[in-house]
C-alpha cells in the first residue's frame, strides 16, 4: 500500500526500467552473479522457448523467484517481468502477473508463486490509485 502510493500508479511503475543491482565496491551494474555473457542482448522468452522435462516452458530451468525482494521491486516484476541470466544468455521473462501454475516447472516454484506472490500483488492490483 505505502510503496504504491509513494511511487505512483501501476501504470507509472510499469513504465519504469527493470531494477538493476550494483556492485557496491566497483559501482558496476549486475543482473545476478557476475558472468561472462555471450552478448549483451536481452532475448525475449517465448511461451515455448525452453524445452526440458519433456515439456515446453516459458521460463528457463534455472529460473527462481528472487529471495527477499522488497515490495517495489516485486511490483515491478509483477507488472514488467524480469531479466534472468541462464548460462551465457539474458532472457526477458514475461510479467509475473501473467504466469500460471502450469508455467512453472517445479512444485516448489508453484507453491512460492501461489503463496508469496499471487495473493499480495493481486490484492494490490485490485486497489488502483492507492
Amino acid at each position: 500500500y505505502c510503496e504504491v502510493r509513494k511511487h505512483g500508479t501501476a501504470e507509472d511503475i510499469a513504465k519504469l526500467p527493470p531494477p538493476t543491482v550494483r556492485n557496491k565496491r566497483r559501482g558496476e551494474k549486475l543482473t545476478g552473479e557476475k558472468l561472462l555473457l555471450e552478448d549483451d542482448v536481452v532475448h525475449d522468452a517465448g511461451p515455448v522457448q525452453f524445452i526440458y522435462q519433456d515439456k515446453a516452458w516459458c521460463v528457463p530451468k534455472s529460473f527462481q523467484f528472487p529471495p527477499k525482494v522488497n515490495r517495489l521491486n516485486g511490483w515491478r516484476r509483477w507488472l514488467q517481468g524480469a531479466i534472468h541470466v541462464d548460462g551465457t544468455k539474458k532472457w526477458r521473462i514475461k510479467p509475473y502477473r501473467t504466469l500460471r501454475g502450469i508455467d512453472l516447472p517445479s512444485g516448489e516454484l508453484k507453491t512460492e508463486f501461489k503463496i508469496s506472490w499471487k495473493p499480495i500483488f493481486t490484492k494490490m492490483m485490485e486497489a488502483p490509485g492507492l
